[in-house]
């Protein structure tokens, strides 16, 4: 919308599905329109390269591209909008669109790659030519887009045009060094550099799940060199995060409210795990190290914490994380001070989970009575405090 305009909204949210509004501006509205088709995930994935707009020769798909963004411009062409707000309008088309296309040629570039099946010709080029006719930039930056379009120059483009070898990359920390060292080689200084890196470091820092502290760095440099942005003081926010973890990690590692199942890694079943505390009722959390929902219950488990200890209810913490993220486990563990009992699956413990409990999605909670019966299989979460203390007063007739 523009600056200095009041406009007329109505909001129907008749149909649950899709909430439509309605501007009594055609301009507005017809953005609004466009919007509700917009899918920025849609070629993240490729199957098809000869499926249109896409095409396995490179000038071709350019074309398409090219076309479906104009067709786009012409959808505002008999419309009554200021100059600015039309300049706006063809930034986020071209955005869009050359966002679809980057997408495209990233995921030919991994296949290559990641399965040695090679470019189709001309796609590399097409790529650099991308690159040059839209850049991240300014011109871009208050687009929705931008985040996204962002991470496919620098995770994707900059590595191949940089000729990194993938295979050498072996750590998250090792690939952030990487990333930000090429955004910095790559991307100008000033308010271009600014804006991509501000978007990196949020969109890591916000996807950093386990905390890692190689972030520490860029975000550090980032706040040195750009003390005046407004984006400073929330890309900071995350070192702040990311050392009050590791300090709590400190703090906490030799809690013996922290126990862990003993011989754990040799449970194969849920029935096997709940022998264990026959005779008293148990709340299940099903979770995983790098789930950002399951952390955020972790944050606000401390009320449900004091409701189980007042109700002598066992606490069993049934993780999914791979060995390999052994570390990564503990330490979310001692971070968020999870007293109770833990267990980490291995295949067959977490297969029947899946299999036969329909654990897929995390985090997950179910209650179990003293006999060692789920009597909720589908409990509420930490989060919903009191509704969820109902729930199990009423299953366990408390």
């Amino acid at each position: 919308m523009e600056p200095g305009k009041n406009y007329s909204v109505e909001l129907d949210n008749s149909d649950p599905a899709a909430l439509r509004i309605s501007v009594d501006d055609p301009a507005v509205q017809q953005y609004i329109d466009l919007q509700n088709t917009r899918n920025e995930r849609r070629f993240s994935s490729v199957r098809d390269y000869t499926a249109a707009p896409l095409d396995t020769v490179a000038v071709r798909m350019t074309e398409n591209f090219e076309a479906l963004a104009a067709a786009d411009r012409e959808l505002y062409a008999g419309l009554k909008m200021s100059r600015a707000m039309r300049d706006a309008v063809h930034a986020e088309i071209e955005l869009y669109w050359a966002l679809l296309q980057s997408q495209v040629f990233s995921d030919n570039f991994f296949r290559q790659e990641r399965r040695g099946v090679p470019m189709y010709a001309g796609y590399d080029e097409a790529w650099d030519e991308l690159y040059k006719k839209y850049p991240p930039s300014m011109r871009y930056a208050p687009h929705p887009w931008f985040t996204s379009y962002a991470r496919e120059y620098t995770e994707y483009y900059l590595i191949y045009e940089d000729n990194v070898d993938m295979t050498s990359i072996t750590s998250e920390a090792e690939f952030w060094k990487i990333k930000y060292d090429l955004i910095y080689k790559h991307v100008a200084d000033g308010k271009t550099g600014e804006a991509v890196l501000a978007a990196m470091l949020i969109h890591d820092g916000i996807n950093n799940k386990t905390r890692e502290e190689e972030l520490l760095a860029p975000i550090e440099k980032f706040v040195a060199d750009y003390p005046a942005s407004p984006m400073a003081a929330p890309v900071a926010s995350f070192a702040d995060d990311i050392r009050n973890y590791h300090r709590a990690i400190a703090e906490n590692a030799d809690s013996s409210g922290i126990r862990f199942v003993e011989n754990y890694d040799t449970i194969t079943t849920l029935d096997e795990a709940l022998a264990r505390f026959r005779g008293k009722p148990v709340f299940l959390d099903f979770w995983f190290a790098t789930c950002g929902p399951c952390h955020e219950e972790f944050r606000q488990s401390g009320p449900l914490k004091a409701f189980l200890s007042e109700n002598d209810i066992e606490t069993l913490y049934i993780s999914i994380d791979p060995p390999e993220l052994e570390k990564e486990w503990r330490d979310a563990i001692s971070a968020y001070g999870l007293t109770g009992w833990h267990i980490r699956t291995n295949t067959q413990l977490h297969g029947d989970l899946d299999n036969n409990y329909g654990v897929v999605l995390f985090p997950t909670f179910m209650l179990v009575d003293a006999s060692g019966t789920i009597v909720v299989s589908k409990a509420r979460r930490p989060s919903e405090g009191e509704a969820l203390f109902t729930q199990i007063r009423e299953a366990l007739k408390l």
